[in-house]
């Protein structure tokens, strides 16, 4: 018997106290961020960065709070933004005296094409 989508939900994963505070990351990601040569640290800053993505608008968390989020120091929080830029999977945007912005959209276009690698394999 199939399940009812209800019992997806974010509430019936994590309970009511964090039902409407979660940050959405493809399963997709999370199985083969490894085959991009993504580290779980860099993973991590990724899904800190899109935990700021509210709209199709990038997003600016401040190195700084990413780092006390992810209890590293800032200068770990830029270098593995550094090495996900080397390696085409992040653009930043820097703006004058304001938080960076980020762009994740190297990475989804690569996840897109493993994925249809993927598929095409069978």
């Amino acid at each position: 018997m199939p399940r009812a989508k209800s019992d997806f939900s974010a509430e019936n994963r994590w309970g009511a106290t964090f039902a409407n505070t979660f940050t959405p990351v493809p399963i997709h990601f999370l199985k083969v961020y490894h085959k991009l040569g993504i580290t779980s640290t860099e993973a991590m800053v990724i899904i800190h960065i899109v935990s700021h993505k509210w709209t199709k608008e990038l997003s600016f968390p401040a190195t700084s709070t990413l780092a006390e989020r992810m209890g590293i120091t800032p200068t770990a929080v830029r270098n593995n933004v550094r090495n996900l830029e080397s390696r085409g999977l992040l653009m930043r945007v820097p703006l004058n005296g304001k938080a960076n912005r980020y762009d994740i959209s190297p990475l989804v276009k690569k996840l897109k094409a493993l994925e249809t690698l993927e598929e095409a394999k069978g």
